[in-house]
């Protein structure tokens, strides 16, 4: 799935940024952050991070090989115990 989603391509980004570019991307979560602060408890405390420590909670989250499994069906005695799941990735 990391091949052939752009998440390769997004974490070259962020390793080959310049330091003006990641102080811009860490201005640019901070304010993300700022507007989630009603809803989220997490919200106070990722604003008192780093810009390093901030964007690399993004740079995990973001650049991680990651796919989305979904079951379509569950398994239960009606069925024999089977199930089927669906499998994407974030393309």
């Amino acid at each position: 799935f990391f091949k052939n989603s752009d998440k390769g391509e997004r974490a070259a980004a962020l390793e080959n940024a310049t330091p003006e570019q990641r102080k811009l991307l860490a201005a640019q979560l901070r304010e993300e952050v700022k507007a989630q602060a009603a809803q989220s408890s997490y919200a106070s405390q990722m604003s008192k991070l780093d810009d390093d420590a901030l964007i690399g909670i993004m740079q995990a989250n973001q650049t991680s090989a990651s796919c989305e499994i979904t079951a379509l069906t569950v398994p239960t005695s009606v069925n024999n115990q089977r199930c089927v799941s669906m499998y994407s990735d974030d393309n």
